[in-house]
């Protein structure tokens, strides 16, 4: 029979960075009392580096990482912090507003409103799409020859969902969709030549609060209760100078492709130099081609100016003053 004699390992132990491994703030006394019970021996326990001894039964402690493990089982691991934000240095910027959290805040906004929200594909006919753009993207080979073209405008579902409503027995409808359209980015003839973007649709139809103790009459849809609803998200989002024109030139990415609105009837909201929303009520040869029977109001937000602009309010508030005395 022979014996083996093991020899008792050296460590390096730092514990400068043992707290920083850890996240914690463990003094150098408390390190060496740890130690102390495990029977590791510590030498130079005042410089900033230690020297480990471990017991030769010890075989798993073989390098710095296992001797903070140690300290960190005998102080207790639920005593290590579970947020490393607050303690860990972030190395670059984080983004002052996340897509993910305007577009919840849009669609909390309009929901406290009062509108619903509608989903739906962005295949419509070529009947449809045609009244909202003359040059609609055709589908080589479509699934359905009723729906073969991308929608330029969600304008195109939100009234198709008004006329479910309407056969469904709907006095009023308030509503809304945040969708991709589709236009042709260059030449209409070749393939591949297709932007997307976001836009948001606002439809109101039809009463919009009944007859009641505080209402002497039912209130219909127009154009101020519109105005008034885009002013109430458009203020959510921070955005409050805002301006209202008539003229053709401040249509932005609507173009010339607003004939789906009566001209005497609608307006284009605009921030500085940005058009956001186009306001207006359908035509009576839309609305009649969609058979329906109450006058629709409706709006069109281009989602990326909203998002440009909120971004822009988040990183720079206004400034808030006393009120005068």
């Amino acid at each position: 029979k022979c014996a083996i004699l093991l020899k008792n390992k050296t460590i390096r132990f730092r514990p400068k960075r043992a707290n920083a491994f850890l996240g914690m703030s463990i003094s150098d006394e408390r390190m060496e009392e740890v130690f102390s019970l495990l029977n590791i021996e510590v030498q130079n326990s005042k410089a900033s580096e230690w020297l480990l001894t471990a017991p030769s039964y010890r075989i798993d402690l073989e390098r710095e990482e296992d001797a903070i493990e140690e300290v960190a089982r005998i102080v207790g691991y639920e005593e290590i912090p579970t947020s490393a934000f607050e303690r860990t240095p972030l190395t670059g910027l984080r983004e002052p507003l996340k897509l993910r959290d305007f577009d919840m805040l849009l669609r909390t906004t309009l929901l406290s409103l009062g509108a619903n929200e509608c989903v739906s594909i962005p295949l419509v006919s070529a009947k449809n799409a045609l009244q909202f753009h003359e040059h609609p993207i055709e589908l080589i080979n479509p699934l359905n020859v009723e729906r073969d073209r991308m929608r330029t405008s969600v304008a195109i579902n939100l009234l198709e969902s008004a006329r479910v409503s309407e056969r469904f027995g709907a006095d009023g409808q308030r509503i809304f969709e945040i969708g991709n359209v589709f236009h042709y980015s260059d030449k209409p003839e070749l393939l591949g030549h297709v932007s997307q973007s976001m836009e948001l649709g606002i439809l109101i139809s039809g009463i919009q609060e009944p007859k009641s103790a505080y209402n002497a009459e039912a209130i219909q849809a127009d154009i101020l209760l519109m105005k008034g609803l885009i002013e109430a998200l458009l203020g959510r989002l921070g955005i409050r100078k805002i301006e209202y024109s008539a003229n053709a030139k401040h249509l932005g990415r609507w173009g010339s492709n607003s004939n789906f609105l009566d001209s005497s009837q609608s307006l284009v909201a605009t921030s500085g130099m940005s058009p956001i929303s186009l306001i207006g009520r359908i035509t009576s040869d839309v609305t009649k081609t969609y058979d329906l029977r109450s006058n629709v109001w409706i709006a069109l937000l281009d989602y990326a100016i909203l998002f440009d602009l909120t971004r822009k309010i988040v990183e720079n508030p206004p400034h808030v003053k006393p009120l005068e005395k």
